[in-house]
């Protein structure tokens, strides 16, 4: 008989195993790009799987150019946002004119509970034309996300404090989800910080600050600032 959780208990497992053999054997200025490499490719591979499997009513209707969940509220871990200011690094010249969409973004979201960051739909800072700049190396968060049917997601862009809810094909969401935990268990048992981070905001740093790498799997607390968790406090009456 299978486990009703056996499915998932599997994916948390690999991916902690393989983000554990990454965090042991590469070079340190190698490390955060290689886990967040391994996690996204593991996570589209499984990705593909799910959706093999999934039946007709079960397959996303996301498309190009459609950028609504570009407009929610995104979380990432350390290593996904030094890959991406990595690639951006690599892919855009100069960087200025993103920085500064990103300081914006932070200033428009400063002080704003959780409930409250739910509730504003800003533009992700790394749209242009209607496109992900970085889209090959957008967080699990955007890989699992997903979405059934379109008007929904064009009815919470127009009006997000009415909180429609998605209809998701939930195995594709948890198959990215279970990947990320697999990722944070494997950083937090290495003795660091493996809370989520608001993406805006750890992308900034890690953008501002080139040995960001370095000094995280040093153990330096450079992140701090963007864990979600501190950023947007949960909500209380």
């Amino acid at each position: 008989m299978t486990h009703p959780h056996s499915a998932s208990d599997f994916l948390i497992r690999a991916q902690q195993e393989a983000t554990s053999e990454i965090l042991r054997e590469f070079a340190p200025e190698e490390v955060a790009t290689e886990v967040a490499e391994n996690a996204l490719e593991f996570s589209d591979r499984m990705i593909l799987r799910v959706l093999s499997q999934s039946s007709r009513a079960e397959q996303p209707a996301c498309s190009v150019h459609c950028t609504s969940c570009c407009h929610l509220h995104t979380t990432a871990s350390v290593p996904e946002v030094i890959l991406l200011a990595e690639r951006l690094r690599l892919g855009i010249e100069p960087l200025a004119p993103l920085q500064a969409k990103l300081a914006s973004h932070i200033a428009q979201t400063e002080g704003l509970r959780a409930r409250e960051r739910r509730h504003l739909r800003l533009p992700c800072p790394l749209l242009a034309d209607g496109m992900c700049v970085v889209y090959d190396a957008r967080p699990l968060v955007c890989r699992g996300w997903n979405s059934l049917e379109i008007k929904r997601c064009e009815a919470d862009l127009a009006h997000p404090v009415s909180e429609t809810e998605a209809y998701l094909n939930m195995n594709q969401y948890r198959a990215a989800s279970q990947i990320a935990q697999g990722v944070a268990n494997a950083i937090f048992n290495l003795g660091l910080d493996a809370r989520p981070l608001d993406m805006v905001r750890g992308l900034a740093i890690a953008l501002e600050v080139k040995d960001a790498a370095l000094r995280w799997l040093a153990g330096d607390d450079l992140f701090l600032a963007a864990v979600n968790e501190h950023v947007f406090p949960p909500f209380s009456n």
